[in-house]
């Protein structure tokens, strides 16, 4: 997982949050986030309460300013999802016990005032799946994504370039495939030099092509 830095009211979530979201898939089943397992003598409790309190603290500083973590769409995620779950059923059950940015930590990823999912893709088979599976996985959890974002397509773009013209034809379904399963897309177009640097990521906002999902 990676965290964008402070800047102009970004604020960064704290280093170590990465670390343990790679500690959560080196615990590999989802299982051992559940109450009746948590009693096993091979799984470290507090350290799963740690990691669990810190991606707490993390959301929590969306209360002051914008949070952005980046992860992708693998069975790590999904465990740190898993844990928060399994936390907060705890949490229900200690009552005030529990720190409040603990306590208020699904109900602040369910919240869509509070959090934005966006699953970025490629227009390309393996991503588009990959994605799709998450998105089931947080509709499990209760988070609905409030849009993806297709990019480097050529579909917004024209081209005479053989090549190109077969790739785009290549990307046409998997491209409808994501508009079926949005609420909201953005199409960014393939670019020669990626969009770095402020002024040049605002430029994009005029660009993107967005839609609404299919009837």
């Amino acid at each position: 997982m990676e965290t964008i830095t402070r800047k102009r009211g970004f604020l960064a979530a704290p280093g170590a949050i990465a670390g343990m979201v790679s500690e959560i898939g080196y615990l590999g089943d989802r299982r051992l986030w559940t109450r009746e397992n948590a009693a096993d003598a091979s799984i470290d409790v507090p350290r799963i309460r740690a990691i669990v309190s810190t991606f707490a603290r993390t959301v929590a500083l969306g209360e002051d300013g914008l949070v952005v973590l980046d992860t992708a769409p693998t069975g790590h995620t999904i465990l740190l999802l898993d844990a928060a779950e399994s936390y907060h059923r705890e949490v229900l059950r200690q009552g005030s016990k529990m720190p409040e940015a603990v306590r208020q930590l699904l109900p602040r990823l369910r919240d869509p005032t509070f959090t934005r999912v966006l699953l970025i893709t490629l227009p390309e088979a393996t991503p588009v799946h990959e994605a799709k599976a998450l998105q089931v996985d947080l509709a499990r959890a209760g988070i609905e994504p409030f849009a993806w974002v297709v990019n480097q397509s050529l579909t917004p773009l024209s081209t005479r370039d053989p090549v190109l013209a077969a790739r785009r034809r290549e990307e046409g379904p998997y491209v409808e495939e994501v508009r079926r399963l949005a609420t909201r897309v953005a199409i960014l177009p393939w670019m020669l030099d990626a969009p770095r640097g402020t002024q040049r990521l605002g430029a994009l906002l005029g660009r993107p092509r967005v839609s609404a999902p299919a009837a």
